[in-house]
């Protein structure tokens, strides 16, 4: 639409990210560091927290961090999902433990 000359409200209305692109730097760097088996599993929080200990990141950053890299994960192993049809790591255990009590 944009490219069309329309306005898209989505795109004018976004929040603007400006000083926080370490965050987005740091989930590619920790994305490294799930493990992958027949589906990518989570970042570990280990590895959330080492490296916050590798770049010296205040108090305030490392909290910051733990709390947004797991809810950034959460959504990439959901679209993944979405796009290839695999079952997360994180989910595999819910969705299993739910059809269990089914019965």
């Amino acid at each position: 639409m944009a490219d069309s000359g329309r306005s898209v409200p989505a795109i004018e209305q976004r929040p603007s990210l400006e000083g926080y692109e370490w965050l987005w730097q740091a989930f590619i760097s920790l994305a490294t560091c799930r493990q992958i088996g027949m589906t990518p599993g989570p970042i570990p929080w280990t590895a959330i927290q080492q490296y916050c200990a590798v770049h010296r990141l205040t108090d305030a950053e490392a909290y910051m961090l733990h709390n947004v890299i797991p809810y950034m994960d959460n959504v990439f192993l959901e679209q993944l999902e979405k796009s290839h049809g695999s079952v997360p790591h994180g989910k595999r255990n819910s969705n299993t433990q739910k059809k269990r009590s089914k019965r």
